[in-house]
Formats: structure tokens, C-alpha cells, sequence
């Protein structure tokens, strides 16, 4: 089983940029590289995972106030703009320029140009590259004889109306709060991979206490706990749980 965050995992493959899409549609390898700042990040890192607990603690907490005190300076930031102008630069840079340096893999954001503009080139390339990364991901579990079953995580911004990163659909006309979750869903079905689709689920058991909130949009431990629940009745259901006991 692996899971499909439908929030950033499109805008992840680009980012990481290790594969592209060949003539044919599938995935193949890049020779991608590790740009300088991402270097001196893990350098930065290492250093600090040698240093005094106290101080890593201190700087943590310093990082997590001056958040706070950015989102008390603009309560209402403009993300969904953001995202959709850095989806278009990492587009122009990964596939307008063939740049094959990596520079971030830290930081990702909300697949604002897939939910709100499915038109645009970016969003058509993240759909076939995750297209191509999920088929290549289905043809390795067949070769091994391993048994394949994908969890379809929907994001808080599409579904959460406590979310701090929200979208206004008055704005943004063209927005669907599934459209990330129905793409997914799309691919692997075309792909004949087993899945689950946690959209509805969640929506219908009352979003804002699925995800931990205050900015962070990953599940916590109520929405990975219906999210088990779910992928085990499938698992049952694919008759792949309990596991069959060798002889």
C-alpha cells in the first residue's frame, strides 16, 4: 500500500525532478543533480543533529514564532496566488529549460494550478508525469508478484473550512475541491491499481478534525485511524488481509 497525498504530491514530482515522461508517456530516469542549496542544507543539518538538544529545541521554537508572527502581520496572505506563480516557475525551469538541479526538498505547497486551472501546461505535464510515476510503480509490484493498493489522501484545503490556507471559489470560479482527489482516482483506475479514495470519507465525518490545522495540512491521528480503518476493509475486500500463511 502507498499513499497518494493529493495536496502536493503532483508538484513534488516536479520538484524532486527524478523522473521525466518519455516519447511513449512513461516514466523514465533523469540524471538529475543536487543544486548548491540543497547541499548546504543538509550540511546545516548535519551540523545542527551534533549539536546541544537545548539549542536545537531554542531554534525550533524561534522558527515556529516568527511563523506565527507572519501570519499575525497579514492574517489573510495571498497563497493560492503564490502557488499558482511558483507552480509556473518551476514548470518553465524543469520543462521550459530541462534544468535538472534540484533546489528544494523541504518545502512544498498546495497543487493550486492542477485544482483551479486542469488547462494549463503545468497541470496537463503533472498529470502525465504522476501518470507515468504511478504506472511504473503498478509494472515493479507485477514483476515482483507484490500486491498494490493506493490510499487517495484528500487536502485540507480542499475540504477543512478551518484551514489557513483556503480558496475562495467567488475568485477562483473554476476551483473543484475534488478535482485532486477525482485526478488520482482517474489515474489509477485507468491504470487498473487497486485503490481507496478517502475524499467522501473524509468530507462526510467532519474534516476539521482530521488534519492537525494552525497551517500543517497532514492528517493526525483521527485521520489516519479512519484512513486505516478504511484501507483495511479494502484489504479484506481485495482478500489480501489477513495474509495467507506459506506451507
Amino acid at each position: 500500500m502507498f499513499v497518494l497525498y493529493a495536496s502536493n504530491d503532483w508538484g513534488d514530482l516536479v520538484r524532486d525532478k527524478i523522473f521525466r515522461v518519455d516519447a511513449d508517456g512513461h516514466a523514465a530516469k533523469n540524471a538529475y543533480v543536487l543544486g548548491p542549496s540543497v547541499l548546504a542544507d543538509f550540511e546545516r543539518k548535519r551540523r545542527d543533529a551534533s549539536g546541544l538538544a537545548l539549542v536545537r529545541a531554542f531554534r525550533k521554537y524561534s522558527l515556529e514564532n516568527e511563523q506565527r508572527r507572519i501570519r499575525e502581520r497579514d492574517p489573510n496572505p495571498p497563497y493560492i496566488e503564490w502557488y499558482l506563480r511558483a507552480s509556473q516557475e518551476e514548470f518553465e525551469e524543469y520543462v521550459g529549460r530541462a534544468d535538472l538541479a534540484v533546489r528544494e526538498l523541504w518545502m512544498d505547497y498546495y497543487d493550486a494550478d492542477v485544482a483551479l486551472h486542469p488547462e494549463w501546461p503545468s497541470s496537463q505535464f503533472k498529470t502525465k508525469l504522476m501518470r507515468a510515476v504511478v504506472e511504473r510503480m503498478r509494472d515493479a509490484c507485477a514483476r515482483r508478484g507484490v500486491a498494490m493498493l493506493a490510499l487517495i489522501v484528500p487536502s485540507a484545503v480542499d475540504l477543512s473550512p478551518k484551514c489557513t490556507i483556503r480558496v475562495d471559489p467567488a475568485r477562483y470560479p473554476t476551483w473543484s475541491p475534488s478535482r485532486l482527489t477525482d485526478a488520482l482516482e482517474s489515474i489509477t483506475t485507468e491504470l487498473g491499481v487497486a485503490h481507496v479514495n478517502l475524499y467522501e470519507p473524509f468530507r462526510a465525518a467532519g474534516p476539521d478534525g482530521l488534519y492537525i490545522g494552525d497551517g500543517n495540512l497532514h492528517w493526525n491521528e483521527a485521520g489516519q485511524a479512519l484512513a486505516a480503518r478504511l484501507a483495511a476493509a479494502k484489504l479484506r475486500e481485495l482478500a489480501l488481509w489477513p495474509p495467507k500463511r506459506g506451507r
